[in-house]
């Protein structure tokens, strides 16, 4: 299997933005369809969140980024866009953050290492399936 390293690809900070945002989209439509197929109702929350860890695994399989440091630059460094203005909208945002935050710093110390990418695999999916 070829992976491109998106390191690589994506060497402005514009074009990383643009990724994320797109990693966004996909993930919202990926989420939507799988708790449509279960006829259940999700929270604006849920698909904050579920976006932010699947930006976070995304750019950790596909990049030389440790995991740590995508953690300060996903969660740490991060501020909410300008164009976000309702109050009620921010505060999710943040909240999916926060949140996202936490669950992404256990899984960097749970698996640590590379050999351990399998069990990181299945942790993800089943945090996923439980949507």
């Amino acid at each position: 299997m070829y992976l491109l390293d998106l390191q690589a690809t994506l060497g402005s900070a514009n074009a990383k933005e643009k990724l994320c945002i797109c990693v966004e989209g996909v993930s919202h439509l990926l989420y939507l369809a799988l708790v449509a197929e279960r006829d259940r109702q999700v929270s604006q929350l849920e698909l904050e969140l579920q976006a932010e860890i699947d930006k976070f695994a995304l750019l950790l399989f596909t990049t030389s980024s440790k995991a740590h440091d995508l953690i300060g630059r996903l969660f740490v460094g991060s501020s909410i866009r300008d164009s976000v203005v309702c109050e009620e909208e921010r505060s999710r945002y943040e909240e999916a953050n926060r949140l996202a935050l936490r669950y992404c710093q256990y899984l960097a110390e749970r698996f640590p290492r590379n050999e351990q990418t399998g069990s990181l695999l299945s942790e993800l999916r089943r945090v996923y399936r439980m949507g």
